[in-house]
């Protein structure tokens, strides 16, 4: 795996003082350590591979002796996309991975979870391939864990009227959030080659809900530079464009724009 980036302060994390937020995807995983009291950063690191797997996540935990300590708090997302959001009404657990099956083609290779984000009225249900689950459970054991939608969908701030894509991006996919009129009509992940890539679903959902693109609110977080190509063809389409900053202070002498990272700080913050 490739180093994208990391972060390092004046702080000390011991397991006492610290929590430890891990995130892993199909191709990227990233932690950080926040203090426990005040939320501030004091050790952050991110990675990407072709893929991440168990000897990946063996050498990220060799290579960052700080990952063994016990902490007292241990958050897991799970960045993987095979997820559904299932409304309250109609929520019957054994179908899960029925559903799964059929959305996505998960195999006797993948576990399923379900979350209740009671708030939204639904169920997430999710796969996670069964070796990163049975790693993650054996090396950090008193771990709480949750999927990158359900700590997404509970990061959301009060929803206005107006139609809102919360687009947090990566290496080569993103995710959107689709919300209007105080509903949430969609949860997603795309993979992206180009620029064009993203505006064509981006577009798309806004095609799919009937947004006015013209008015429809952008919130940015995740690897987007505003200098970059991406930004400016973003800009062509969507006015309203914002980046989501992470609730953490800034870290002095850091070269990297904040919002890179407010996909790991909504999981520090995260209650359950």
């Amino acid at each position: 795996m490739k180093q994208v980036f990391t972060i390092s302060t004046d702080q000390l994390p011991t397991k006492e003082n610290s929590v430890l937020s891990l995130r892993i995807g199909e191709k990227h995983v990233g932690f950080a350590l926040t203090n426990l009291e005040d939320g501030s950063l004091q050790l952050l690191s991110w990675y990407t591979g072709q893929k991440v797997s168990v000897p990946e996540l063996d050498e990220l935990y060799r290579l960052h002796p700080q990952l063994a300590l016990a902490y007292s708090r241990i958050r897991i997302c799970y960045d993987h996309p095979q997820s559904m959001l299932i409304p309250l009404e109609v929520y019957h657990e054994p179908d899960n991975r029925q559903l799964l099956e059929t959305g996505y083609g998960i195999t006797e290779y993948d576990e399923v979870f379900t979350e209740n984000i009671s708030n939204w009225q639904i169920h997430n249900a999710y796969a996670v391939p069964a070796e990163i689950h049975h790693w993650t459970s054996h090396t950090f054991s008193r771990a709480n864990y949750a999927h990158q939608y359900s700590v997404a969908i509970k990061s959301l701030t009060a929803i206005e009227e107006q139609a809102q894509l919360s687009v947090d991006f990566r290496s080569d996919d993103f995710t959107v959030l689709v919300t209007m009129d105080n509903d949430l009509k969609l949860a997603q992940t795309f993979p992206y080659s180009s620029p064009s890539d993203v505006i064509y679903y981006l577009l798309k959902c806004c095609n799919a809900f009937a947004l006015p693109v013209e008015s429809t609110k952008l919130s940015v977080s995740g690897l987007v530079d505003k200098e970059s190509i991406l930004y400016r063809e973003l800009y062509q389409y969507f006015l309203g464009i914002e980046f989501r900053l992470p609730v953490w202070p800034r870290v002095k002498g850091e070269n990297y724009p904040s919002h890179f990272f407010t996909s790991l700080n909504d999981l520090a913050r995260c209650e359950s």
